[in-house]
């Protein structure tokens, strides 16, 4: 995986502004994107270069607009363009969110339902707008094996096929609200972080995402039902009752492994070859036992 080079102009920015020496210490993640803790002697935070224009723009122009809305993000230092790459230093959030709170989380609910109810000024050609194509099926299906691909292919067809409620523009969404993308500050005060797919779709778009380590109907159903208990966004409430939410959580879930799969096949992302190894396992299994009959 390729990194970007930290330039020294930067580095030298960063230690007239906060003090040096700085120490940096780079952090893995699945993008290419290069991201460091950095420790100053006026601060500790996350230094990383920002490789999609939606990121920086999000720190820069939209992240007061959800903090003063009561959802809090990551508070941005300082962010600066080199060479034609943007660099940010954001703050840096010291616990990643327990992974018994990955599921039905009313804080995350509560989160996710505030920033769907607000309309900051977005750029509709820099927006992100998810989409489940027929080439996307083809892609994560090279994953598998042979043998099984027929039978998936056949499935996957069908739903996407009939997610269109799926990816209407009815709010704004995260994109990439994954469970590893959150954090707690000292006082347990909750963050969401990773900015780069920030767009427009359906809720249900930013609610599989996040669950997608326990999904089933069930679980979508309790997920969608806390969810409705905080959503002030009227076209979503009248778009969506328990039942129909809970079915697009569902979809959702298979096509953020759809999705998932097509990004690691493009070389987009990076992720442990142990993740992509469950998922092949588990995926045909699960797909099957929730949407064989569809």
């Amino acid at each position: 995986m390729n990194t970007v080079q930290l330039p020294a102009s930067l580095i030298q920015d960063l230690e007239q502004e906060f003090g040096g020496p700085i120490s940096l210490e780079m952090i893995s993640g699945l993008s290419p994107a290069s991201v460091y803790k950095m420790v100053s002697p006026k601060l500790v935070a996350i230094l990383k270069s920002v490789l999609d224009p939606r990121e920086y723009l999000f720190y820069r122009d939209i992240a007061s607009v959800l903090n003063s809305a009561g959802a809090s993000t990551a508070c941005l230092y300082f962010h600066k363009i080199y060479s034609g790459i943007p660099w940010i230093l954001i703050e840096y959030i010291p616990y990643p969110l327990p992974d018994y709170r990955w599921g039905n989380d009313d804080q995350v609910m509560s989160y996710l339902a505030t920033i769907h109810s607000i309309s900051p000024k977005l750029d509709k050609s820099l927006a992100f707008y998810p989409k489940w194509t027929p080439a996307m099926n083809a892609t994560a299906l090279e994953c598998f094996d042979p043998s099984v691909r027929d039978s998936l292919k056949k499935i996957l067809d069908k739903l996407q096929k009939c997610c269109s409620d799926l990816f209407r523009p009815l709010c704004f969404i995260s994109g990439d609200p994954n469970p590893r993308n959150w954090g707690l500050r000292a006082d347990d005060s909750l963050v969401q972080y990773d900015w780069k797919k920030i767009g427009m779709g359906s809720p249900a778009i930013d609610l599989s995402i996040f669950i997608c380590s326990s999904e089933n109907l069930e679980t979508c159903r309790q997920v969608a039902c806390t969810y409705l208990s905080y959503s002030k966004n009227k076209t979503v409430n009248d778009f969506y009752d328990e039942k129909s939410l809970s079915l697009d959580i569902l979809k959702g879930c298979a096509w953020n492994y759809v999705s998932f799969l097509n990004d690691y096949m493009n070389k987009e992302i990076y992720p442990m070859e142990k993740l992509v190894e469950f998922i092949v396992d588990t995926f045909p299994a699960w797909l099957k036992s929730n949407f064989n009959n569809l």
